[in-house]
């Protein structure tokens, strides 16, 4: 039970072990710090691209869309369904005719 973390951790060590011969850039300032620096150091623009593929800002970018797309689909597929009391009608928990009278 709530063993979910455990899973989604091992599947990101699985991922990024079999994938990634270099390791991968899970945490863009991982990614992005030593490519600022290089580039202010003097190594030019080729730090932004490899090979022409210019990869560099998806780490920057996509958290933040997998971040939204994630909180949309928790209110579609679970929010939804979430019991609010605020929206029953508040009923006496005893009935006027049993309640004490002074």
């Amino acid at each position: 039970m709530f063993l979910q973390p455990f899973y989604i951790g091992f599947m990101m060590l699985i991922t990024g072990i079999a994938l990634a011969n270099a390791g991968n850039a899970m945490n863009p300032a991982r990614d992005f710090s030593p490519r600022l620096f290089t580039w202010i150091v003097g190594y030019g623009s080729e730090v932004w691209s490899y090979n022409d593929y210019c990869w560099f800002w998806i780490p920057l970018v996509f958290p933040f869309i997998g971040a939204g797309l994630g909180a949309w689909m928790y209110h579609l597929l679970i929010g939804i369904h979430i019991w609010n009391r605020e929206d029953e009608e508040k009923t006496p928990i005893l009935p006027i005719s049993l309640k004490p009278s002074l």
